[in-house]
């Protein structure tokens, strides 16, 4: 995302990314109605396209641009604390002294990557707000998704998502006069269909997909991956500082995350 960016148009790269990836998984779906699917399914599709892909995705993309990339993946593994804390707000149902402990130490980690790994400009500050808005609204989406109807074709429900978020940024994009891929390197290029590939559609059909056979809870433990990659590939490839503070914060939220779970599957 970080190098697809760097000569595209955020709205560009995501919207062209999840109109390629719509088509390949319409493609590919058993369903041959695909209309009649987002006809009866559009209230689900949308608001979910809007959690995960607009508000989710999207924030991320415009946050990133001014983040280092691997302590952003960071701060975005906290997603299974968010999803927890749902869980309590909705169930009614308040997690247990281990499980306050480990999510206190969480946003911990959260506080010490935010306040020591960036600068306090007026630009990063609000990069940083536009990113955990974005892990709520993407963990909230998360949390939802098992409860609908669309969860039971979870490819047509990735391609109908895509599709509507895909169509949303690239109008958004011409409004704005950005719609253009004049002056692309080629390593953006490349980035961009590596993302609609196996991103948006490899990546995102496999998480609707996995929604329907185990909690969410533990669906989110993917952020175990995401961060550590992260973290190496920024490291040795777009040469991004790693600081004490860094790996410090990191630590915390990675064993936060690892310990929510870890203390929540009894509950499940």
């Amino acid at each position: 995302m970080k190098l697809a960016t760097n000569t595209i148009h955020p709205f560009i790269v995501v919207g062209l990314e999840n109109i390629i990836a719509s088509c390949i998984l319409f493609f590919l779906s058993r369903n041959r109605k695909p209309i009649v699917f987002i006809r009866k399914n559009i209230y689900e599709i949308a608001t979910q396209a809007f959690l995960l892909l607009v508000f989710g995705v999207g924030l991320i993309i415009i946050s990133i641009r001014n983040l280092p990339a691997g302590m952003s993946a960071v701060v975005a593994s906290s997603i299974p604390i968010w999803v927890l804390i749902f869980n309590a707000l909705f169930y009614k149902k308040a997690p247990n002294f281990k499980l306050t402990i480990f999510v206190l130490s969480g946003f911990g980690g959260l506080i010490l990557l935010v306040f020591k790994s960036f600068d306090s400009s007026e630009v990063q500050l609000k990069s940083i707000l536009c990113l955990i808005v974005a892990i709520i609204s993407w963990s909230y989406g998360l949390f939802r998704l098992p409860f609908l109807k669309i969860s039971k074709e979870p490819f047509m429900s990735s391609a109908g998502q895509t599709l509507i978020s895909g169509l949303i940024y690239l109008m958004i994009a011409l409004i704005a006069g950005n719609f253009s891929l004049a002056g692309s390197s080629n390593s953006s290029l490349i980035s961009l269909l590596l993302l609609s590939t196996l991103g948006s559609c490899l990546a995102f059909s496999s998480f609707n997909w996995l929604l329907r056979k185990v909690p969410s809870t533990v669906v989110s433990t993917y952020a175990y991956i995401n961060p550590v990659i992260s973290l190496l590939v920024s490291y040795f490839y777009l040469n991004e500082t790693v600081t004490k503070y860094s790996l410090v914060g990191a630590l915390l939220v990675l064993l936060s995350v690892f310990f929510v779970i870890h203390f929540s599957r009894a509950d499940l």
